[in-house]
């Protein structure tokens, strides 16, 4: 039997999975860059790990369309980082993370659940 992934059934997940010069490291990863505190996914979160302590969240997978993860909205650190968003915000396929950085110190962390924003 494999491991439930969404609401699919499917074989089981082996990462990284590496396919010429693109390493494929899984749903979700938790990272640190330049001392900043991140979740990459690629769906949208509502929650991540210490998103009340200012971690970062940066998604794909809605092409634009959730007005709560673009550029311009400013409650909660999360991002989507597509192509078509990064095309519409500045005329590149991608986000450098100097774009990303100027972005997110425009938003304010985030309250969706018991956990209390605070600046760590």
């Amino acid at each position: 039997m494999g491991k439930l992934i969404g609401n699919l059934e499917c074989c089981e997940e082996v990462y990284p999975v590496t396919f010429e010069n693109v390493t494929f490291l899984g749903n979700m990863v938790g990272t640190v860059i330049h001392h900043q505190r991140m979740t990459l996914q690629h769906y949208a979160p509502l929650a991540w790990d210490a998103s009340h302590h200012g971690a970062w969240a940066l998604c794909g997978h809605a092409h634009g369309s959730c007005l709560e993860i673009l550029p311009e909205a400013t409650n909660g650190k999360v991002l989507d980082v597509g192509v078509d968003v990064a095309m519409k915000h500045h005329g590149k396929p991608f986000f450098w993370f100097e774009d990303v950085v100027r972005i997110m110190n425009k938003k304010q962390i985030g309250h969706i659940d018991h956990h209390t924003p605070s600046e760590d």
